[in-house]
């Protein structure tokens, strides 16, 4: 039957999702990026086995996450150049037709790395890119990352046993590749596409139209001309589901449908074709979703919620020092040499090499290697400053309760995390007439968690006199090479002036000025938004802080400390 889809057969289990991604991905090159999350295991190496088999690389190419952009740069061959005496030039991994690009531990990659990479997987051209995700349950894939590789398979609780042999039907791929350019898409399509991402809360115009790709490559492999709804819902499975923000409540949608519908059958059939994406339809792409990915993943999809905040550097990080002594190597600089610099002699000599043709002839031919002051590289080192992570918890009000135990539960969670990282600690806490510092920065875990535990609550809301500690203590550690960031919980719904007086006007006014001195001082600060709907007055908060904000209507602390995780 010309219009059957193989790998339609079975059930889209993690074997018949890699052979359904293989086959748009050879039908469409472009489309050549998975993100694959597994720890190192049998079952991840097998799966790997089954995918190269698929995939016929004429190469594989490893990248690190502790490498840099510069060494993908196009790069002289010393060897060649002085053997042959003109410049000659080492191949560029990008540059190569058909090879896999694996990018290792893509959650512990940096940012400047990341992006660059990016860039390569949105200009891709026949490489396929593997990147390989071994964070945590809890922890957030790199966003850099994540948003343009076009499919994802969760290992997850995948065995051994559950992996089969599969095969693509490389004629009909073939004959695929030629009927794409043929292939259709009417502007109902695309409307529900569009419908589609907006129900999921994907605004990546990449994931987008990567998703019509696919949509177009299926279309193709069944023989057909015109792009069908079919064929955007299996796109939609394959490749935009797993960057879901959210989940759609739609069950109560179809309840009220369904009594809408006992009262009047033809109101309901009509709204329902005149909606770009009715129930029905929602109810097919989340049933794609269930069947395209582990059960594990849906219910961490309903955490996402934060990831309308804009992204800073990756956690883990403090202001970066460049120095010429020590730290972590970055690459050299074209700098005058002194005594306590050190020079790069591979980089010093790349630089020298191209020209020593023309500087042979001009009466220096006796010696062998001429080099300039202007070729001197220097080396260079950088050091990354501790950090300091002030929560600011907002304890007034009737709601009080059950805003501080998300906020302790966050806390307790990141107060680990910090350990790990060595980061220093400090919780301020802010009700009735005045702001309290429970505790000052800090690395002990232990008297983390037993001032947390003892957090009081209830009173008036000093959110100024709040936000004004939270600044002079970040403003007290900058000195001592820290970088502070406040992380703010409130409703944003100040109601005591900086000077104790309980005027709400004076309060915002108050509120707004040491709000202004964070963003003037450039302190990175997140403000989490605990309230059940954004007001006028932490929408204003939220500019005049000119941080990270996200709301979060039904916080706790999973996604709280996941937040604050992805922000700093």
């Amino acid at each position: 039957m010309a219009n059957k889809i193989d790998f339609l057969e079975h059930e889209l289990d993690v074997n018949a999702l890699l052979q359904g991604i293989l086959t748009v991905s050879k039908i469409d090159p472009s489309l050549g990026s998975l993100s694959i999350k597994a720890n190192y295991s049998t079952v991840r190496e097998a799966f790997l086995s089954n995918l190269f088999a698929l995939l016929r690389p004429n190469g594989l190419k490893k990248i690190y996450p502790f490498q840099n952009p510069t060494d993908f740069a196009k790069s002289i061959n010393m060897m060649d150049t002085l053997t042959f005496g003109i410049p000659k030039y080492n191949d560029d991994i990008f540059s190569s037709h058909n090879i896999a690009l694996i990018l290792t531990n893509t959650e512990k990659m940096e940012k400047g790395l990341a992006t660059f990479l990016r860039e390569k997987i949105k200009n891709n051209a026949n490489k396929f890119f593997i990147a390989l995700d071994e964070s945590e349950s809890n922890e957030i894939p790199n966003a850099n990352l994540s948003e343009y590789l076009n499919f994802s398979i969760n290992l997850d609780g995948i065995r051994y046993q559950d992996l089969k042999k599969v095969s693509i039907n490389r004629k009909k791929i073939a004959e695929a590749r030629e009927n794409l350019v043929t292939v259709e898409v009417n502007k109902k399509i695309l409307d529900y596409l569009v419908a589609s991402a907006e129900m999921f809360s994907v605004s990546n115009m990449h994931t987008i139209f990567s998703t019509l790709k696919v949509a177009k490559s299926l279309c193709a492999y069944k023989g057909n001309k015109s792009v069908s709804r079919e064929d955007i819902n299996l796109a939609i499975s394959l490749s935009m589901i797993h960057k879901a923000k959210q989940i759609p409540e739609f069950q109560q949608e179809e309840k009220e449908a369904a009594t809408e519908q006992e009262q009047s059958r033809d109101d309901n059939e009509s709204k329902a074709n005149n909606s770009e994406l009715n129930n029905k339809d929602k109810k097919m792409l989340i049933d794609a979703l269930k069947i395209s990915l582990p059960s594990n993943l849906i219910e961490s999809l309903l955490s996402k919620n934060f990831q309308n905040i804009n992204l800073g550097e990756s956690a883990g990080s403090g202001e970066k020092n460049n120095n010429f002594s020590a730290g972590r190597p970055i690459p050299s600089i074209n700098r005058k040499y002194s005594s306590d610099k050190r020079i790069d002699l591979i980089a010093t000599l790349t630089k020298a090499i191209p020209w020593q043709k023309l500087r042979s002839s001009s009466g220096t031919k006796n010696r062998k290697i001429i080099i300039y002051p202007q070729d001197i590289m220097i080396k260079r080192f950088e050091k990354q400053s501790e950090r300091l992570l002030i929560f600011l918890v907002d304890a007034s009000g009737s709601n009080a309760i059950g805003r501080l135990a998300e906020a302790k539960g966050a806390i307790e969670i990141l107060l680990s995390d910090a350990y790990a990282k060595r980061d220093n600690v400090a919780l301020i806490s802010f009700s009735g007439l005045k702001a309290d510092p429970l505790l000052l920065p800090t690395k002990s875990l232990v008297t983390a968690k037993k001032k947390l535990s003892s957090l009081p609550g209830g009173g008036a809301t000093p959110l100024a006199n709040g936000l004004l500690e939270a600044f002079n203590m970040a403003e007290a550690a900058r000195p001592r090479n820290i970088t502070p960031i406040i992380i703010l919980l409130s409703d944003g719904r100040g109601n005591m002036s900086l000077d104790g007086v309980g005027d709400r006007v004076k309060s915002i006014k108050d509120t707004k000025y040491v709000a202004s001195l964070i963003k003037r001082n450039a302190i990175n600060n997140i403000f989490i938004d605990t309230s059940r709907r954004k007001t006028q007055m932490a929408d204003e908060l939220a500019r005049e802080l000119n941080g990270h904000y996200f709301q979060l209507p039904m916080a706790n602390s999973g996604t709280i400390s996941k937040a604050v995780q992805q922000s700093i």
